[in-house]
């Protein structure tokens, strides 16, 4: 989740969008490997508080985008 919860976010602009396929680009096919791995290491409360946080965040930064915004490689753009 935390991976899609970031490119809910760069959706926003471009150029945040940009740097995080750029991020997955460089990693490669460890990129998701890398994140799960990281996410793994940390307590299961630690890591419920930070999806309930990201969660939050999300659905507040994506109910600002007008309706009519096209998004890069979606259904809207």
């Amino acid at each position: 989740m935390r991976i899609t919860d970031g490119l809910a976010r760069a959706l926003r602009t471009p150029e945040a969008f940009d740097a995080v396929l750029k991020q997955a680009e460089a990693a490669g096919s460890q990129y998701a490997d890398r994140d799960a791995a990281a996410g793994a290491a940390k307590p299961r409360s630690v890591l419920l508080e930070q999806w309930r946080a990201g969660r939050t965040e999300v659905a507040a930064e994506l109910r600002d985008v007008p309706w009519t915004t096209g998004f890069r490689g979606t259904a809207r753009s």
